[in-house]
């Protein structure tokens, strides 16, 4: 294997027609697309001199590369990564790679961006089109191309890249320039939008990647960052975190497989983007939302079932509602409403143990309209009237304003 050649090239049409032939050519792919992914994520993010970058171009769509010789810092760093990035996919043991934009004195979180990695040995011929591999290609470098313009400052920023491995990875692994970091910096905090940036698919590799931080909770629900833009989520991508593993520069942990089908998953095994945050059980169905590919639950967006749901028009909450929407609190109140009603429609019991998970704020609101809706007595959540259950499930449910709170 030949690492000079590899940082060096660009994409290339043959590369991608090839791409769903074999695996090895789907792995050759599969290299340069992380490496041009993460090189363009930096400059569109960073502030570093044009006369560092050179542009290239593929179907039509530019793109840029950096020039070999630099002294600049970042440039440097990125040579350093693309080794271990190159390595790891080589020996089929990247699982994810993440590249983190922080504040330098701080070391706080401004954007991480999150690329997936499945691999497909067994499979001895791929039933994939290149063609959709190139146009899902070209929709990946213009999502990024689509990304904020504003950038960080180089002298206050600082990148980290930390890989994830997969199981059957030698202990003692650790691709070029990487080393087992003792303090991980996976970012495990506050809900926030993500955007999805790529979704390919050779047969042989998929790769996903998204992008989070403070810079997207402020985009357009309907902004042009990609065809599939705009993903509020939770922990997976976010992620849950669960067993530890293994890990290049951070000892980042086993995380959940994320379920590929459209509709009708249970919450607690899927990539679960809700914005209610609550981890539900399996009573409460989820959907997928068509423009983010995030998964919410039918029963927060008021659907009592998947058969409700049109998925042609169908967009998710955080696809239509901006963070400063005037209704965005009240309508996430509602959400928590609608669960505790789903669940004494479908366990025909009071769900006490989900009232437990909210907050002071939520417990006052959803106690409040209970009580106001007349669905449990004054003494006992045991006493629940079920025809004002039915009236209160009619008014809440597929109700997409604030009239509910007037």
């Amino acid at each position: 294997m030949s690492t000079k050649t590899e940082i060096s090239a660009a994409l290339t049409n043959l590369q991608v027609q090839n791409s769903t032939k074999t695996f090895n050519l789907s792995k050759q792919f599969a290299k340069r697309l992380l490496r041009i992914g993460t090189l363009n994520i930096l400059y569109r993010r960073l502030d570093i001199p044009e006369e560092e970058f050179t542009q290239a171009n593929f179907a039509g769509t530019p793109y840029m590369l950096f020039k070999r010789k630099s002294t600049n810092t970042f440039i440097k760093y990125f040579h350093s990564v693309s080794m271990g990035i190159i390595d790891a996919l080589e020996k089929d043991y990247l699982k994810e790679l993440y590249l983190y934009i922080l504040k330098k004195d701080t070391k706080e979180l401004q954007e991480k961006y999150n690329f997936k990695v499945k691999y497909n040995k067994d499979n001895e011929k791929s039933t994939d089109k290149s063609s959709d591999v190139k146009v899902a290609t070209i929709e990946f470098l213009k999502a990024i191309a689509n990304l904020s313009p504003k950038k960080f400052s180089s002298n206050d920023t600082e990148i980290s890249v930390e890989f994830l491995f997969n199981d059957d990875v030698p202990k003692d692994y650790q691709p070029p320039n990487f080393e087992n970091a003792k303090n991980p910096l996976y970012f495990d905090a506050e809900v926030q939008r993500v955007i999805n940036l790529c979704d390919i698919n050779t047969g042989f590799h998929k790769i996903k990647c998204y992008g989070s931080g403070l810079v997207f909770n402020d985009s357009k629900p309907n902004s042009v960052v990609s065809s599939r833009t705009d993903l509020h989520m939770d922990s997976d991508d976010i992620e849950t975190v669960e067993n530890q593993t293994e890990k290049s520069n951070a000892d980042l942990s086993e995380a959940r497989t994320v379920d590929e089908d459209n509709i009708s998953i249970i919450s607690t095994d899927i990539n679960l983007t809700c914005p209610c945050v609550w981890d539900l059980d399996d009573v409460y169905q989820t959907t997928k939302c068509p423009r983010c590919f995030g998964f919410v639950h039918l029963a927060c967006h008021g659907y009592l079932s998947a058969e409700d749901v049109d998925q042609q028009t169908f967009l998710c909450f955080h696809c239509t509602h901006r963070i400063d929407d005037e209704d965005y609190e009240n309508l996430k109140l509602l959400m928590k409403l609608r669960i505790i009603l789903f669940g004494i429609y479908t366990k025909r019991q009071f769900p006490i143990e989900l009232l437990e998970l909210g907050s002071m704020e939520e417990r006052k609101f959803i106690l409040s309209r209970l009580e106001i809706l007349k669905i449990v007595g004054n003494d006992s959540f045991s006493d629940i009237n079920y025809e004002n259950l039915k009236e209160a499930i009619a008014q809440t449910f597929n109700t997409q304003n604030s009239q509910f709170f007037q």
